[in-house]
């Protein structure tokens, strides 16, 4: 279900200018607005809550991005446009994400305008300054927090009326995974699982393992002989990842199912899905929660950390049936590196797909750590990504940007790497 708790912002964080302000405060600052996070932090929820108190339009911004016709997103220049996902926008050759954005506000005169982007995927400095080229004013960067313990117990009362919100995040400490209770995703997700009564997942592989398995049941009584309700479980998922791995490299918003003159920009329709090899139930896996409606007959994956997680084990699949990882790097990485909005699929093909994982650790060594599971890599891949991480702080000190959080790397604090872990250290660079 959708729960929705006011959060609490950072200013700047990281400057001498960072300050802390509550979400109905967001308002008192000018525009343009960057708000940041880390994935499931609830940047969509948080964009849809201020679109609705500070009035303006909102819109996607792979869809804001791919539209020609911009008269479709006029706001006047002195009314607000929030763009929710610039890390969601797969950039050409020659330009960044933003580049491409802040060409089509351009063109709509420059409009005042908020976008949110994942905290690992904005550039920063180089970013900031484009924004300022072009609109004369600095923009403001703001950290959506993770919820405090007294919002996670409010998400959790709001969430379902059979959860003590107080038992469950005892329960959720005892098992080691409080970093997960800050985040609105992970934290329904683990309210999901609890409701089960099977006792809660050991990290995060499980959670989305055990979250996916819930969300593609038959919830109602009425429909126990569905196709849904009678479909092997492994089909019904790895469906879902097959649909998602295309929605994610292609940089599509989701699957239409209505007539095919109707087809809005930007989405695929339901009939290009239906030969997908490794895809037995493609149209049935839409009616499940795996998906949510945005529109007629317009169905989007319930959030991109789950699309990510079940695409990387699709493509994972079709790499041991023979598809060439030539082929399908080709799609994955450009110039070296990892288009920002393929990055958590790539961290996930990393762990679920062994035979490639030193080539994705040498690649994207951050995003492995910031998207991926580390915890469970063998030493040796742990060691790798130990030494690309050096290489990469050796290349660009400020590979980082402004995703300065805390970070659990308990993957990489293990005895094994003790001199591995002192030698960076204790490095003078």
């Amino acid at each position: 279900m959708s729960v929705y708790v006011s959060r609490t912002l950072i200013v700047d964080k990281g400057t001498s200018d960072e300050k802390v302000i509550s979400e109905e405060d967001i308002s008192t600052l000018s525009t343009p607005i960057i708000v940041l996070g880390e994935p499931g932090i609830g940047k969509t929820a948080f964009t849809k809550h201020i679109e609705s108190k500070m009035g303006g339009k909102r819109i996607a911004a792979g869809t804001f991005s791919r539209s020609e016709n911009l008269e479709l997103h006029s706001t006047g220049v002195k009314d607000l446009l929030i763009i929710d996902g610039l890390d969601e926008v797969s950039a050409s050759f020659g330009n960044s994400s933003l580049d491409l954005i802040l060409r089509k506000l351009d063109l709509l005169g420059r409009p005042k305008f908020i976008i949110s982007c994942r905290a690992a995927d904005w550039q920063g400095s180089s970013d900031r300054w484009k924004i300022e080229q072009d609109y004369q004013s600095r923009p403001f960067t703001v950290h959506i927090a993770p919820l405090s313990k007294e919002q996670a117990t409010s998400f959790l009362a709001e969430y379902n009326s059979r959860i003590n919100p107080l038992t469950l995040l005892k329960e959720i400490e005892r098992h080691g995974l409080q970093e997960l209770i800050g985040n609105p995703l992970t934290l329904g997700l683990l309210a999901e699982v609890s409701l089960e009564g099977k006792g809660l997942p050991e990290n995060k592989t499980k959670l989305l393992e055990q979250a996916s398995q819930l969300l593609v049941k038959e919830q109602n009584p009425a429909h126990t002989s569905s196709t849904i309700a009678t479909a092997r479980l492994d089909d019904l998922l790895i469906s879902a990842g097959a649909i998602t791995a295309h929605l994610l490299v292609s940089s599509t918003l989701g699957v239409f199912t209505g007539p095919r003159d109707k087809l809005p920009d930007g989405v695929i329709h339901i009939s290009d899905m239906k030969n997908l090899a490794d895809a037995p139930r493609v149209e049935e896996i839409l009616n499940t929660r795996l998906f949510r409606s945005d529109g007629e007959a317009l169905f989007v994956p319930v959030h991109r950390v789950l699309a990510e997680f079940l695409g990387a084990q699709w493509l994972s699949r079709r790499l041991h049936a023979g598809l060439s990882a030539r082929r399908l790097f080709q799609a994955l990485e450009f110039s070296g590196g990892v288009p920002t909005a393929l990055r958590g699929l790539y961290a996930w093909l990393s762990y679920v797909t062994p035979s490639v994982a030193d080539r994705c650790i040498k690649t994207d060594p951050y995003g492995i750590l910031r998207y991926g599971e580390t915890d469970q890599l063998p030493t040796a891949r742990a060691r790798l990504l130990l030494a690309s991480l050096a290489s990469l702080a050796n290349e660009d000190p400020y590979f980082r940007s402004e995703d300065w959080g805390t970070r659990a790397i308990s993957g990489l604090a293990r005895a094994e790497l003790k001199e591995d872990i002192i030698s960076v250290v204790r490095s003078p660079d």
